[in-house]
């Protein structure tokens, strides 16, 4: 185990120290309920995933293999929604989307999360 990962599991005790068995299961069923929102709402950001071996070349070498209207279209919905453009390369700048998800299911009940899903 490397050290990021050591300090993950680290961060987790501390976050789940205070909690019961039943609280700690919903936070983890919760936790994953978001991951699929986000996948869902920025599937874009795990495009490089299918990557042929050029692709991936031309990412490295800060190219996106995309086409020009697949990222305007995408930089323009994540615009809209407030989030940054993608960089040049097609990879997330920051985790600007990753919050924008958490802002729009901060109130939320794991029931109504599942509604967006569904949706």
């Amino acid at each position: 185990m490397n050290k990021a990962k050591k300090e993950a599991v680290k961060k987790g005790n501390l976050e789940n120290a205070n909690l019961s068995n039943d609280e700690i299961v919903l936070k983890n069923e919760r936790d994953a309920l978001i991951t699929a929102i986000h996948a869902q709402f920025f599937s874009e950001e795990t495009d490089f995933m299918m990557d042929s071996i050029q692709d991936a070349r031309d990412r490295r070498r800060g190219k996106n293999p995309k086409s020009q209207s697949y990222i305007d279209t995408v930089n323009a919905k994540r615009k809209k929604l407030g989030v940054s453009p993608l960089k040049e390369n097609g990879l997330p700048a920051n985790n600007s989307s990753q919050e924008y998800i958490e802002t729009i299911t901060g109130g939320l009940t794991i029931d109504q999360i599942r509604k967006l899903i569904d949706v």
